[in-house]
C-alpha cells in the first residue's frame, strides 16, 4: 500500500522494594516509567493519494504500593492500589489529492487500580483464596486506512472477581491449580474488521478499534501435573468460557461474542523416561468452535480441533538425555489468542 520511514527511540526505568514492618506484616512498592518518540513518514500515493509526516510521543507512569499482612498462620491478606498514567502525543499531517487532514491530539488517560485478595492455607501445601481487583487499558489513536482520517478510541476499564485453588497433594504426587473468573468490562476495546481495496483491486481488511459500552468474560480452568513415576510425568488441562457484549452501543450489527473465545479450551501431556538414554513424550491441545470475528459472522466460524505433537530422543553417546519439561500449558493459553479478552493484541493489565 506504500513505504513508510521511521525513526524510533524508547527509555524505560523501574525501581521495587520490600519493607519487612513486623514478622506479620510487608510492604511492597515500585514505579516504573516509559517514553516512546518516533518519527515517521509514509507515502500512501498509490493508494489513497496522500503522503504523510508524524511526530508521536508516549508516556507512561505507573506506581504501586501493597501490603502482606498475615491474620494469622493461616490466613493472609494482601491490599494494594496502582497508579497508571498513559499519554499519546501526536503531531503531524497526510496531504495529497482531495487529502488535507492535519493531525495534532494530546490524549490523557489516567486509573486508580485497587486489589485485595485473601489466602487461606488448608494445608501446610494447599492454599484456596480470594482476588478482586481493577484493571485498565488506555485508549489512543491510529490512522482509517479507508479514509486518511484519525480514529480515536477510549480507555478500558474492567473489574476481576476471582476465587482460586492451588498447591501439592504429597501423597499423590501431584499438583493442582484450579480458578474461577468473572470480569465485569466497561468500553470494552473491540477491533472491528473494515473492508478496503488496495491499490491493485485486491480487497483485504484492516482493524479499528471501537469501544462498546458493556461486555463480560468468565470461566473457570484447571490443571493437574502427575508425577506417576521417577520416569513418567503426566498432565492435564480444561478451560470453560463465556463471553458477553451486554451492550453494542450504537453498532447494532455486533454479536454477543468475543472473536477467538473457544466455550472449551484443554491439553494434555505426557513425558516417559523410558530407558537411561531414551524419552518419550506428547502433547494435545484442543479448542472447541470459535468466531474469527465479533459479529458472528457464520462463514468466519471456526470448527472445533485438536494438535497432536510427539517426539522420542535417544541419545547415541555421552550422557543420558535432560529431562523434558512438558507439563501442559495454562488451559487458556492457546495460538488463537487470548480468550479472556478475545484479542491477540491485547490483554487486560
Amino acid at each position: 500500500m506504500g513505504e513508510s520511514k521511521s525513526r524510533f527511540g524508547d527509555l524505560s526505568g523501574d525501581a521495587f522494594g520490600n519493607w519487612h514492618l513486623t514478622p506479620s506484616l510487608m510492604i511492597h512498592g515500585g514505579a516504573h516509567r516509559a517514553t516512546f518518540d518516533s518519527r515517521q513518514y509514509i507515502d500512501l500515493r498509490q493508494f489513497i493519494g496522500s503522503e504523510g509526516n508524524f511526530r508521536d510521543r508516549q508516556h507512561s507512569l505507573g506506581a504501586f504500593a501493597e501490603a502482606d499482612v498475615a491474620v494469622t498462620e493461616r490466613l493472609k491478606l494482601t491490599a494494594g492500589e496502582r497508579y497508571q498514567q498513559d499519554r499519546q502525543r501526536r503531531v503531524g499531517d497526510l496531504a495529497g489529492v482531495g487529502v488535507n487532514a492535519p493531525v495534532d491530539f494530546d490524549l490523557r488517560f489516567s486509573a486508580w487500580l485497587p486489589k485485595l485478595s485473601a489466602r487461606y492455607a488448608l494445608t501446610p501445601s494447599i492454599s484456596t483464596g480470594l482476588l478482586v481487583q481493577r484493571a485498565y487499558n488506555p485508549g489512543g489513536a491510529t490512522l482509517a486506512l479507508d479514509t486518511g482520517e484519525t480514529d480515536t478510541f477510549g480507555a478500558e476499564r474492567l473489574w476481576d472477581y476471582e476465587a482460586f485453588l492451588k498447591g501439592r497433594v504429597p501423597r499423590l504426587h501431584m499438583t493442582v491449580a484450579a480458578n474461577v473468573f468473572y470480569n465485569d468490562m466497561r468500553d470494552a476495546q473491540r477491533g472491528v474488521q473494515v473492508l478496503f481495496t488496495r491499490p491493485g483491486g485486491q480487497r483485504d481488511f484492516y482493524f479499528r478499534y471501537n469501544n462498546v459500552p458493556k461486555a463480560s468474560t468468565s470461566g473457570a480452568e484447571l490443571e493437574l501435573l502427575w508425577n506417576a513415576t521417577a520416569a513418567l510425568t503426566l498432565g492435564g488441562g480444561l478451560g470453560l468460557l463465556r463471553t458477553r457484549i451486554l451492550d453494542p452501543g450504537p453498532d447494532t450489527t455486533i454479536g454477543q461474542e468475543f472473536e477467538r473465545g473457544p466455550h472449551m479450551t484443554g491439553s494434555a501431556s505426557g513425558n516417559w523416561q523410558a530407558t537411561k538414554r531414551l524419552q518419550l513424550s506428547a502433547q494435545m491441545r484442543y479448542h472447541g468452535a470459535f468466531f474469527s470475528n465479533d459479529f458472528e459472522t457464520p462463514d468466519l466460524r471456526v470448527g472445533p480441533a485438536a494438535i497432536v505433537d510427539a517426539r522420542a530422543a535417544y541419545e547415541i553417546r555421552g550422557s543420558a538425555c535432560s529431562p523434558m519439561h512438558t507439563t501442559p500449558s495454562t488451559a487458556f493459553t492457546s495460538p488463537i489468542g487470548s480468550p479472556r479478552t478475545g484479542r491477540r493484541w491485547k490483554t487486560p493489565a
